[in-house]
């Protein structure tokens, strides 16, 4: 009779082990990773005394920021005027055929304006790369939305190219803080 009861009862110890090493060990496991996650949350907060000083090191970081970026764009002013300089001038650089020029609409918001606009230009491959690179990182950010090539029917090496993009134009900067 006593084996019976000596092979239960240590089935019921595995049992019991199995148990706790699988569901305690891994909430065991999970409680300290949430607790190590707390934990690095807490250190990153900031003291409501250190926010004046933050907020005024941050103003210091964006007027720097502004400066740097008025420095970088001086060449172009940040309107529609200077959008089309920018794009005749690189176009004029890369010995481009700027067949038209149409502006579309211009989305304001806040410091920041998106500027659509569509071209239509003659070139070879090669200066219609370089050309559309060269508006791409030129002092005004211009991102190209769309582009359509057309080589001529006759076999010539000029293509034409519809493109339509975007420039983001920067108001404000120089102002006065609030």
């Amino acid at each position: 009779m006593k084996r019976p009861y000596l092979i239960l009862t240590g089935l019921l110890a595995f049992v019991f082990v199995y148990v706790l090493v699988n569901n305690v060990a891994k909430s065991y496991s999970e409680t300290l990773s949430k607790y190590a996650a707390l934990k690095n949350r807490r250190g990153s907060l900031i003291d409501p005394a250190e926010l004046p000083v933050e907020k005024s090191q941050l103003v210091a970081e964006r007027s720097a920021l502004s400066k740097e970026i008025l420095k970088s764009q001086s060449r172009y002013r940040q309107s529609q005027v200077g959008v089309i300089q920018c794009v005749t001038d690189n176009a004029r650089h890369h010995r481009v055929v700027l067949e038209s020029f149409s502006p579309g609409r211009e989305v304001r918001n806040g410091q920041f304006s998106k500027f659509h606009f569509s071209l239509d230009v003659r070139a070879s491959f090669l200066r219609l790369g370089s050309f559309v690179n060269s508006i791409e990182n030129a002092g005004i950010p211009i991102g190209i939305d769309h582009i359509k090539i057309v080589s001529n029917p006759i076999g010539e090496s000029v293509l034409t190219a519809h493109i339509q993009a975007t420039a983001t134009l920067h108001h404000g900067f120089g102002q006065a803080e609030r």
